[in-house]
């Protein structure tokens, strides 16, 4: 396969209402769509990628990964794409060159992969052993919202078979009780959990064991964000000495010799997996089996206003896998005001999803992508 032309557009799709945590508060998505097209028998065919640069959650901006990914662009047109493995060894070689980029590098991989597919005609899946799970349930991922707002928000959710939840949290404790206070009355039975985004890293542990045992909640998520590991372990060993919870890390990793780091701190349970933040699929299960390999779980996570493109290269993800204990996005409409396909890829009333499309469906298995999208700037 060789690759014809390349495409890059910014991507904004507008929310029906923000979305907020410790980090940021986001009323649209704002990420870049590559587009790969190649010849096969006189007829166009075309892969994508989308990846959502977030400078909060990995220190990556817009314009840093456009920047990267002009400069590797040039090469695709030299080297012929066979397999997996060339596309893996073409990704390599970007991310040794720009290591802190990992946005940049799943822009390019998942649209090669989606390219390869439909070149090929050959289902994802075959080449990656095969489906493990056909279908998943997702969490809701609940807004840092005040009280007020959370109180109708869960009415908002009574069309819906609510599962696993998980809340968004900032440093303000009273706000915490109350927000799980109307949660725990509505879903007396439910796993929640908590994302802290880091705003914890100053909560006294005891405060932290508290609402911890009082709301039975399962899994703290990045409660302090810091570089050093051996902090790391003072913070969640303070945390974990007053109550059984779980600690699950997603900012601080996105690259694999710091998973193995923490991985041998012994600093965490389970890790959040989001495709774009580690750089693409073929990371994504790497990430996964070491993470397997020390006995932790993994969930999967994602970037808030995720298209439904994104939402099938994470479905796949988590159809490989087969183990990851929660599932995350897959809003679709219910959250961007329009999506880039019709029908939109999301979680159905249940919150789940079927993943067993994969195993016949070449690429991401998405509708056409509207390229005449309102949000949509060629670069």
């Amino acid at each position: 396969m060789q690759v014809d032309s390349a495409q890059l557009y910014r991507m904004r799709l507008p929310f029906h209402q923000s979305f907020k945590h410790a980090l940021a508060e986001r009323q649209s998505s704002e990420s870049l769509l590559l587009h790969l097209t190649a010849s096969v028998d006189g007829e166009v065919v075309s892969g994508f990628g989308e990846a959502l640069p977030r400078a909060y959650v990995s220190g990556e901006t817009l314009e840093q990964t456009e920047a990267a990914i002009r400069q590797f662009l040039p090469a695709l047109s030299q080297v012929a794409f066979q397999s997996v493995g060339d596309i893996a060894r073409f990704c390599e070689a970007f991310e040794s060159r720009f290591e802190q980029q990992q946005c940049a590098r799943a822009l390019l991989e998942l649209a090669l992969l989606d390219l390869l597919s439909k070149v090929r005609k050959t289902p994802l899946a075959d080449w990656f052993g095969g489906l493990q799970a056909g279908r998943i349930q997702y969490s809701a991922v609940v807004s840092d919202e005040a009280p007020t707002a959370l109180a109708k928000l869960v009415e908002q959710m009574r069309g819906f078979a609510v599962g696993p939840l998980k809340l968004k949290v900032g440093r303000d404790l009273k706000r915490i009780h109350q927000q799980l206070e109307l949660l725990r009355t509505a879903y007396p039975d439910n796993d929640i959990r908590l994302d802290a985004n880091g705003a914890w890293e100053d909560v006294p542990a005891a405060d932290a064991a508290q609402i911890i045992e009082r709301y039975a909640i399962s899994c703290l998520e990045q409660p302090a964000i810091v570089t050093d590991t051996q902090a790391l372990v003072t913070v969640h060993g303070r945390i974990k000495s007053r109550c059984d919870v779980r600690i699950v890390l997603d900012e601080q990793v996105r690259l694999r010799p710091v998973l193995q780091q923490l991985i041998q701190a012994q600093v965490l349970d389970c890790l959040n997996i989001k495709i774009s933040k580690v750089g693409g699929l073929l990371n994504a299960l790497q990430f996964h089996q070491m993470a397997s390999a020390a006995g932790l779980q993994c969930q999967l996570g994602a970037n808030v206003g995720e298209s439904s493109l994104m939402t099938s290269a994470a479905q796949l993800f988590a159809g490989l896998t087969g183990d990851l204990i929660y599932h995350e996005g897959a809003y679709g409409t219910l959250l961007l005001e329009q999506d880039l396909c019709e029908p939109p890829v999301m979680f159905d009333a249940a919150l789940q999803a079927d993943v067993s499309r994969f195993a016949t469906a070449l690429g991401w298995g998405v509708g056409p992508l509207d390229l005449a999208h309102p949000g949509l700037q060629a670069l």
